[in-house]
């Protein structure tokens, strides 16, 4: 009797044993998938702030552009055109503030848009 029940109490903690690493692989795994989620939230975020400088800084070419090209031939087309990207500008500016509003260093170096009047 004392053979079985030695066996039986091998048996119950390997399974014990068992149960308690896969309860700690499991609680990895959890943190491991929500630390993930969360670092393809930033990834995302990052992506949406680069592209917004990007299409910020074709404005601000744009416009500068625009002004050369109407100071050259007068033509009202480059008015329309630097109103165009002056609009632009001013709303891919508003969007960088708005993603970056949790760090202060790139809120900083953020540009104030004094363009000539509209």
């Amino acid at each position: 009797m004392t053979t079985a029940s030695a066996t039986n109490r091998t048996v119950q903690f390997a399974f014990g044993s068992a149960v308690a690493i896969l309860l700690v692989v499991g609680g990895f795994a959890y943190r491991s998938i929500a630390v993930r989620g969360e670092s393809e939230r930033w990834v995302e975020h990052t992506h949406d702030v680069l592209e917004n400088l990007q299409d910020m800084q074709f404005a601000m070419e744009t416009v500068a552009s625009s002004v050369r090209a109407y100071l050259l031939v007068r033509d009202e087309i480059y008015l329309e055109r630097y109103r165009a990207a002056r609009s632009s500008l001013e709303r891919h500016t508003v969007a960088i503030r708005d993603l970056t509003v949790d760090n202060p260093v790139q809120q900083r170096r953020i540009p104030i848009t004094r363009l000539c009047p509209k």
